[in-house]
């Protein structure tokens, strides 16, 4: 199962909400959207890990430190 929360680790790992490519920021609202081109990342990475979340959440703490 693959959760919003997720998805947030996703965002955050990769910097997604920095790269133009794959983000906009809708200053109405101050909402984000997302191009196909974050899905398809998503999916690549789950294809070949399918540990990613853990592996993500791991370096994510790391860093904190």
């Amino acid at each position: 199962m693959f959760t919003s929360n997720d998805f947030q680790l996703f965002i955050k790992f990769y910097d997604i909400k920095n790269n133009e490519s794959m983000c906009y920021h809708y200053s109405i609202g101050n909402r984000y959207g997302y191009s196909q081109k974050v899905v398809d990342l998503i999916i690549d990475e789950i294809e070949k890990n399918h540990s990613i979340i853990l592996h993500i959440k791991q370096e994510l703490l790391k860093a904190k430190k």
